[in-house]
């Protein structure tokens, strides 16, 4: 049996963590610009869920792509913590969470509970356009509103959760 010391890992980037007080609905994804991993932030172009691209605003973020399995019909399931990486397939509809608990990457400062949580808008290697952020960088990221942290740190693979207002 393994022993965490500090913090047992938290989970996939794009795992539902909470099932209350949740919104998922399904989306398809842009072909031109599809999100590229799970817990990615997401706008809608077209009626298609897309990548936040550099210079996209704070009034562009619409959810958070979740990580999902195929039941025996085929159709999309919203799964429990700790299904496997993978890449959303563009081919397919998939579930964005407009509103609830969510786990993502936070690769900047530190996560505090009831925090807000910033979206990075502008590339600075190594930190990406899309990645979640928990301190200010002026126009380099942008507040989400109704986005908070609702977990203290996060875990060793900077996985942390947030509230989608």
């Amino acid at each position: 049996m393994v022993a965490y010391a500090k913090r047992a890992p938290a989970g996939s980037p794009g795992d539902v963590s909470r099932n209350a007080f949740r919104n998922i609905p399904p989306r398809d994804l842009s072909p031109t610009n599809p999100p590229t991993y799970y817990g990615a932030p997401v706008k809608m172009v077209a009626n298609q869920a897309a990548a936040i691209e550099a210079g996209d605003t704070a009034a562009d973020f619409y959810g958070v792509i979740v990580r999902q399995a195929y039941g025996v019909d085929g159709a999309p399931l919203v799964i429990d913590p700790g299904f496997g990486a993978g890449t959303p397939d563009p081919e397919v509809e998939a579930a964005i969470m407009t509103d609830g608990y969510i786990l993502v990457t936070c690769n900047v400062g530190t996560p505090v509970i009831g925090d807000p949580v910033y979206m990075r808008v502008v590339a600075a290697p190594p930190m990406e356009v899309g990645d979640f952020e928990a301190t200010p960088d002026g126009a380099n990221n942008v507040l989400l509103p109704g986005v908070t942290f609702s977990v203290a740190g996060t875990d060793s693979s900077n996985v942390t959760e947030i509230f989608i207002k």
